[in-house]
């Protein structure tokens, strides 16, 4: 899709220039009994933090994270008859140093095994290859459509009921008002009007169009008509983006007995 090369143009192009930014190998956590070598054997006594925003220590400070720890103990007291979850336990919580908070941007030092391996746990529900945590969900709305790399010809099409953070999203972003559509709620045969429409006053080939829908609208608990809506999408080459923030743990496979 033109959107899907675009993007992957920008990242190619960024990786040539020496300006793309991942998140850096972690440390392996103490308690790890496999033999690699941890990326960094620099140990805390020698090196000074000039990156985070742990500026009293706190993150690190061992009284501390035994306070952490014994309150912990004591809203969750261990059940012989259920172990504690592994991401949990305080075997996994304590690394070489402890670490309380995230301390700064995870692109520099406030990255955790904890959020890889919720990471890793969110991909698998959704059965998608990788996820990325944001703040919050009403945060990845605005990240992700006011960062799209949009054309003059690109288009976005919203179910008129969609979530103000993605109405906010799209205002952010750099796609002409003009190009934005709504359509009646919930309503695939209006949708198919508005794509219609979108697709016959586009004059480049290489334009893209994204439908914007929730899977549960937050305000009415109604269900969007997926299904019927990615089918279309698809068969007039159209992208779709879904809010789940009202699904998960509730329907599907993603529901609270089989997640």
């Amino acid at each position: 899709a033109p959107m899907e090369d675009r993007l992957q143009e920008h990242l190619d192009r960024r990786r040539r220039e020496g300006t793309l930014r991942t998140l850096l190998p972690l440390q392996k956590p103490h308690h790890s009994t496999d033999d690699e070598p941890s990326p960094s054997s620099s140990s805390p006594s020698s090196t000074i933090d000039f990156a985070s925003n742990d500026y009293l220590g706190l993150a690190r400070c061992r009284d501390q994270h035994e306070l952490v720890e014994s309150a912990y103990s004591q809203l969750f007291p261990p059940d012989e008859n259920r172990s504690a979850p592994s991401s949990l336990s305080s075997t996994s919580v304590i690394q070489q140093p402890p670490m309380l908070g995230a301390s700064g941007s995870r692109l520099l030092s406030g990255d955790s095994h904890l959020a890889r391996s919720l990471e890793a746990k969110l991909a698998r529900v959704h059965n998608r290859p990788t996820a990325l945590l944001f703040n919050s969900g009403y945060d990845a709305n605005l990240s992700i459509l006011s960062s799209l790399p949009y054309t003059e010809d690109d288009a976005i099409v919203m179910d008129e009921l969609i979530h103000n953070s993605l109405v906010m999203g799209v205002r952010m972003g750099r796609l002409n008002r003009k190009r934005v559509f709504l359509f009646r709620h919930n309503d695939v045969k209006d949708l198919k009007r508005v794509l219609e429409e979108v697709a016959s006053a586009s004059s480049s080939p290489s334009s893209s169009t994204l439908v914007v829908v929730e899977s549960v609208y937050s305000m009415d608990g109604d269900i969007a008509p997926l299904k019927e809506i990615m089918d279309l999408a698809q068969s007039m080459g159209a992208g779709v983006m879904v809010d789940e923030a009202h699904g998960l743990g509730i329907y599907g496979h993603t529901n609270a007995h089989d997640l």
